[in-house]
């Protein structure tokens, strides 16, 4: 039923002389997905925010990441990891206690922040920390 009204919806638009509407949704629908690759990525893991953030060296020294630490933010157990990814992509990670054994770690490298190079970030992390 939904297929054959969007049928005749397409048919009624192409008819009455609006083909560039169907065109710009069609190219919003593409935007929308790659957003999708565009983004922080976020997992909580097992572990208190000092434990976790010596997992998360590890992992990026596997990665072959350049990094620093900075304090960040209003409560002082948060922290800041940032520096460049192996082929130069700025790269930022924010560790934030949610209880007092577990830790969300948000990754983002790149300016826009790309999902799937973060995949690969959460994926070395995994190595060392369990996810909650």
């Amino acid at each position: 039923m939904r297929a054959m009204l969007a049928a005749v919806l397409f048919l009624s638009l192409a008819a009455s002389g609006c083909p560039p509407l169907i065109v710009i949704a069609a190219a919003g629908a593409g935007a929308t997905a790659g957003a999708r690759e565009l983004s922080d990525l976020a997992i909580t893991y097992q572990g208190n925010i000092n434990a976790v953030e010596n997992k998360v060296h590890k992992a990026l020294t596997d990665v072959g990441a350049t990094i620093n630490v900075s304090g960040k933010g209003l409560k002082p157990k948060e922290l800041t990891i940032s520096g460049t990814t192996h082929d130069g992509e700025m790269l930022t990670i924010d560790l934030r206690p949610t209880t007092p054994n577990s830790t969300l770690v948000e990754v983002r490298v790149g300016r826009m922040g790309s999902v799937p190079r973060a995949e690969e970030i959460h994926k070395a992390i995994q190595k060392y920390a369990k996810v909650k």
